[in-house]
């Protein structure tokens, strides 16, 4: 197995996740609604990719930009006709506020800690508003990364290649000798390999087709631990 020097990381749906299926099925269910929990989580993964492909960078902006046009997709998934995307999105944002809530998934501090423990240096680049690092002072993930890198705060968004570099910099280290890991192809596995950096991409829910590229797939962070460093 290869190791690295560092691992940098994605931020969501790479180490955290949203407490969303469960508000969006409950504000259904006020406007007369209801679906069933695996299908609206497969249907927000799916609206998810489409912003990330079709729209980029829009999913790190401020979530009143682009969030009617996002339920409207949610909903054409979902085959919900009856029920008015604009109200319902006012209510979305009025009870319970998309990105409001986030919690780390359950393979994401061992995955740290044995990579903490091992000497690793750990980055994250994200694409993200202003508030990420509090977020991640919040989840108690602040403290795990030697740099921190947001595309708000520099004005560029995967898969461009400055946060990229910045990273590397931050961590005195070349892109052979960094690992990427992320969820997204289209900005992680593409933006770390222009810079010669492989990637791992995570798939927690599914195998989808992508062109090839330099990177390997993942389920779990689990599958990362001390033999990636040196």
């Amino acid at each position: 197995m290869k190791q690295y020097a560092a691992i940098i990381f994605d931020l969501g749906m790479t180490l955290i996740y949203p407490l969303r299926s469960e508000s969006f099925i409950a504000r259904l269910r006020e406007f007369g609604g209801d679906a069933d929990r695996q299908v609206v989580r497969e249907a927000l993964s799916f609206v998810d990719r489409h912003f990330m492909i079709n729209y980029p960078g829009v999913l790190a902006k401020e979530v009143k930009e682009f969030y009617t046009s996002y339920v409207s997709m949610v909903f054409a998934y979902l085959h919900i006709t009856n029920i008015p995307v604009k109200a319902f999105s006012a209510a979305m944002m009025e009870k319970s506020p998309p990105r409001s809530e986030w919690k780390a998934f359950a393979d994401t501090f061992p995955c740290l800690d044995k990579l903490k423990e091992a000497g690793c240096k750990i980055g994250l680049f994200t694409n993200w508003d202003l508030g990420a690092r509090e977020l991640l002072k919040k989840l108690k993930l602040y403290n795990y990364f030697d740099s921190i890198v947001v595309s708000s705060e520099i004005n560029s968004e995967k898969p461009d290649s400055e946060g990229f570099i910045l990273s590397l910099k931050n961590l005195d280290t070349s892109p052979e000798r960094a690992l990427y890991v992320g969820d997204n192809f289209h900005d992680d596995v593409t933006g770390a390999n222009v810079l010669g950096m492989k990637a791992l991409l995570i798939e927690r829910w599914g195998h989808n087709e992508y062109p090839e590229a330099n990177y390997e797939r993942i389920n779990s962070l689990g599958l990362i631990n001390e033999n990636y460093c040196n």
